[in-house]
């Protein structure tokens, strides 16, 4: 069983992941720390050595490596599921969720970490809203083909793991 976190970045998804995976007994994966571990680099160094297109190449590339590992919750980034054909392939391979959440609750939690986030680490408040805004709205088009779409802020921790266990029975 493989289960693919995906939305946009300050979403939840490492969080809920990790609590998911104890839950479900299944190990758990973040995208961006296995890039990190496996580069011996942090995702602000890659992004600046080799820009976005640069980044989003091997993250493509790390994601057909972890998207054959078996019984385990893949934590993508924002970006993982808009890129080259990363979402069929995320579909074709498990079940599919997409954490939705808010464009200003989005901003509301990225302000406190946007040096660690190299799209957004020169922003102010505004400009952070609008790029957030703007760029969930073209990302959903991919987000929306998940399996499940999760409402973030209208459920409970305790709700969000039996609303899986139950797509789990059905998947």
């Amino acid at each position: 069983m493989k289960i693919f976190l995906i939305g946009y970045m300050g979403a939840g998804k490492t969080t809920l992941g990790k609590k998911l995976s104890k839950e479900l007994s299944l190990n758990f994966i973040d995208l961006d720390q296995y890039i990190e571990k496996k580069h011996k680099a942090s995702i602000p160094f890659i992004f600046n050595l080799v820009g976005q297109d640069g980044f989003r190449l091997i993250e493509h590339r790390t994601l057909s490596e972890v998207i054959n590992f078996d019984n385990c919750i893949i934590s993508t980034g924002g970006g993982t599921p808009c890129f080259f054909d990363n979402i069929n392939r995320l579909l074709e391979s498990g079940l599919v969720i997409y954490l939705r959440m808010p464009s200003s609750n989005l901003v509301k939690r990225l302000e406190t970490a946007k040096r660690k986030r190299p799209l957004i680490s020169s922003f102010n408040a505004n400009k952070l809203f609008e790029f957030v805004d703007f760029q969930l709205k073209e990302r959903e088009i991919y987000y929306n083909q998940a399996n499940l779409i999760i409402d973030i802020e209208k459920n409970r921790f305790i709700t969000l793991v039996q609303i899986i266990k139950d797509q789990l029975k059905n998947f």
